[in-house]
């Protein structure tokens, strides 16, 4: 693995990209790769990928694949634990006498076995493993053999501190494969937190949209049962705000995670405002709406202020910049500039739109635009009107 690490941060495996593109790896490298191990296979791909320039980093990355590939074996009882720990080691004491003649050094094999059942099954494997090598170990390969070294002084101390160095790297160890598990774990719990979290959003926000379609439906039909010709506008003007927001919150929908910004697309939320307005406010005048905004995505709050201020420009526009059968267009332009602001602009070719400066619509217009940071400009036209709105996207969480 150490050769292998070395050989990716010098960039002898640059041609390979992942299993999709082996056609474009060396044959040294897929035979290299094919003997790689499953658990190890992912952070050799990252690796490769992403060009860490830190072998520990790789290293941190496989260890906690191999710990995930290897979590299956944490289910099964003690009993096939134990029974697997001691066939580990009567393993390494095998490979260890079949290595006898060509191999003098006497804890290699032991050691192997020892971190593999830490690494399997924690530190109570690790620890019996331990205790099984050193006795394998120092009764058949350091002198005097048989035994008898453990009737010296000098075995016994050797004895001593192998035991102790092990249990020193198994519980390393296994305290490593438990904090794998319990990040693991608390990962796992927080995915559903979050898949919690967005359908309790869903079903609050589906919720409040029908609330906000239901007053502004009640404000509706009080204004037209208003005897008053002055306060039957109001009532209207109330509504179509609320109709604003409750589009906002149908339009809604959630970032990459709950804790990401509640997001609005633009396109189809002004594009679906406007058509609520064509109905109650053009009728059969020949009066045409048009919507065009680029793809643009904005956080709820700003996505609340724009559609006000369109409903509002409008509104207006449809009501006074067209008097009795004229016809015209009203066009609603939604666009982004090179220095990264936005551009918002409602025009006509109408005869032009009330603009009384103490106005509540005026008003408004301006309170929205400075909540957006951005300016209002108003020119008169030959014919008809435009409004400017220039404000800063804002970045999104």
């Amino acid at each position: 693995m150490q050769r292998m690490a070395r050989l990716l941060s010098i960039g002898e495996c640059a041609p390979f990209r992942s299993p999709l593109h082996r056609r474009n790896a060396t044959p040294k490298l897929l035979r290299r790769y094919a003997f790689t191990g499953p658990a190890f296979r992912p952070a050799m791909e990252a690796r490769v990928k992403t060009g860490l320039p830190n072998d520990a980093a790789f290293m941190e990355r496989a260890f906690v694949n191999l710990v995930r590939w290897l979590r299956p074996a944490q289910r099964m009882p003690a009993w096939a634990q134990y029974a697997i720990t001691i066939l580990l080691v009567l393993a390494a004491l095998a490979l260890r006498l079949a290595l006898e003649d060509i191999y003098r050094y006497p804890f290699l094999t032991f050691y192997c076995a020892i971190l593999l059942a830490a690494l399997l099954f924690g530190w109570g494997a690790g620890s019996v493993a331990t205790l099984l090598s050193g006795i394998c170990a120092f009764w058949f390969f350091v002198e005097p053999r048989g035994g008898g070294v453990f009737l010296l002084a000098d075995g016994l101390v050797a004895f001593t501190a192998f035991v102790i160095l092990c249990m020193v790297a198994a519980f390393t160890v296994a305290i490593a494969r438990a904090t794998v598990n319990d990040l693991a774990e608390a990962n796992q719990r927080l995915a559903a937190s979050d898949a919690q979290k967005a359908v309790l959003l869903v079903d609050i926000n589906h919720r409040l949209k029908n609330s906000l379609h239901a007053i502004a439906g009640i404000l509706s039909a009080e204004g037209r049962r208003m005897a008053d010709a002055r306060v039957r506008p109001l009532l209207e003007d109330a509504a179509g705000r609320l109709r604003v927001l409750a589009r906002v919150h149908e339009r809604l929908h959630l970032g990459p995670s709950t804790d990401a910004a509640l997001l609005v697309e633009m396109r189809g939320f002004l594009n679906a405002l406007c058509a609520d307005l064509r109905p109650t406010l053009i009728e059969l005048r020949p009066v045409a709406l048009r919507v065009s905004v680029d793809d643009v995505t904005l956080g709820v709050t700003q996505a609340v202020a724009v559609g006000l201020i369109v409903n509002e420009l409008v509104t207006n526009a449809l009501r006074h910049a067209f008097p009795g059968d004229r016809a015209g267009t009203v066009s609603v332009r939604l666009s982004g500039e090179d220095d990264g602001w936005l551009s918002l602009q409602v025009t006509d070719d109408g005869v032009g739109t009330r603009a009384e400066g103490g106005g509540t619509g005026t008003r408004l217009i301006r309170a929205l635009a400075q909540q957006l940071g951005g300016t209002v400009e108003q020119r008169e036209r030959q014919p008809g009107t435009e409004v400017t709105v220039r404000f800063p996207a804002a970045e999104l969480g």
